[in-house]
């Protein structure tokens, strides 16, 4: 049967060599954890798991409990990382599948020792150096780590971790949030915890500041082979793009060629104009509805018919994920997460 929607293909060996390249390079001695959050960056975390984890990833990172419930049965062995809470959350049920959580506030650790789970939960607790996204404050943090060190007395939770999130502004500002980070785990230390996996680097500051790798680092969208930085891509740092989106033609007709992919299917519409190589000639956005976007050709009419596919953006296409998030102003990351779950996707080659 022809397609008549979007699909999207993941090179199996661009995942496998990013991920070996990031860990020879970032974590050769420590700790890579791969973030596999909203769907993998939108490439499907059920098909990048095992690949993953067959590529020298050490532990998978994941936004929410639910999500990291759900991947459990295929990655039963792995460490598992969670850190956006909410009080609805089942604390015992990620207690009992081993899920390790991120802990910024009091009441986390209450509703842990609410639960009343059978086995201590690991968690990781956070500070904030600067990003202000979540993580205790500095005033907030000496009750943090007091408190846990009481539950860790009573077996309620087991701290393995200190961490956080960088805003990755400048190195001088990344260097500032290390040297807090530091003085926080001086701080847990003096209350009686023993860390023994301090994180701070995600992507970025695994590329621009190596002292910040740590023991631990968490490798994000450049895993998929996107680059983090304006200035630098993805292929510059050696890293290779994963996925291609392919649209079916639905018609085409003099120099308009119209395809079946639309902002239902997750594509951000570009807000400036842009040219994309389709079946070897120039085309121009006109058009985008829920399910479908009209191109105007600036040359010849391409040889395609109703039926064929042609690869929109990514790694078999002219125009990388990089170039399409310019043109929508906005970064790879959400070009990608924003492709809906529906979607057909399969590995290939």
């Amino acid at each position: 049967m022809t397609p008549t929607q979007p699909q999207i293909t993941l090179s199996r060996s661009a995942l496998v060599g990013n991920l070996r390249h990031a860990k020879d390079t970032f974590a050769p001695q420590g700790v890579l954890m791969m973030a596999v959050k909203s769907n993998a960056y939108g490439h499907g975390d059920e098909l990048v798991v095992p690949v993953a984890l067959d590529s020298g990833v050490d532990e998978l990172a994941v936004l929410d409990i639910p999500t990291a419930l759900r991947l459990r049965p295929i990655a039963p062995n792995a460490p598992l990382f969670a850190w956006l809470l909410s009080p609805a959350d089942d604390f015992a049920a990620a207690a009992e599948a081993r899920i390790e959580l991120g802990v910024s506030g009091l009441w986390q650790l209450d509703a842990i020792e609410a639960a009343a789970a059978s086995q201590p939960l690991t968690i990781h607790l956070k500070i904030d150096t600067g990003l202000h996204r979540n993580g205790a404050t500095w005033e907030e943090w000496p009750a943090l780590v007091a408190r846990a060190a009481e539950l860790s007395t009573a077996s309620v939770v087991s701290v393995r971790g200190v961490w956080s999130h960088l805003a990755d502004t400048s190195i001088e500002t990344s260097r500032g949030a290390l040297r807090k980070l530091q003085d926080a785990v001086g701080v847990a230390r003096d209350a009686g915890l023993s860390p023994d996996t301090i994180h701070l680097a995600a992507s970025h500051a695994a590329v621009e500041l190596p002292e910040a790798r740590l023991d631990l680092v968490r490798l994000g969208i450049l895993a998929y082979g996107v680059s983090p930085f304006d200035d630098h891509s993805a292929s510059e740092l050696g890293f290779a793009p994963v996925l291609t989106l392919h649209a079916p033609v639905l018609s085409i007709s003099d120099s308009q060629l119209t395809l079946g992919v639309g902002f239902d299917h997750g594509l951000l519409r570009p807000r400036e104009q842009m040219t994309v190589a389709l079946g070897g000639e120039d085309f121009t956005l006109v058009e985008m509805g829920p399910e479908s976007s009209i191109w105007r050709a600036q040359g010849d009419v391409p040889r395609l018919s109703p039926g064929d596919q042609v690869a929109l953006f990514g790694a078999d296409a002219a125009v990388s994920v990089e170039e399409w998030a310019s043109w929508c102003r906005t970064i790879g990351d959400e070009v990608l997460a924003k492709l809906s779950s529906s979607l057909p996707r399969t590995l290939v080659h």
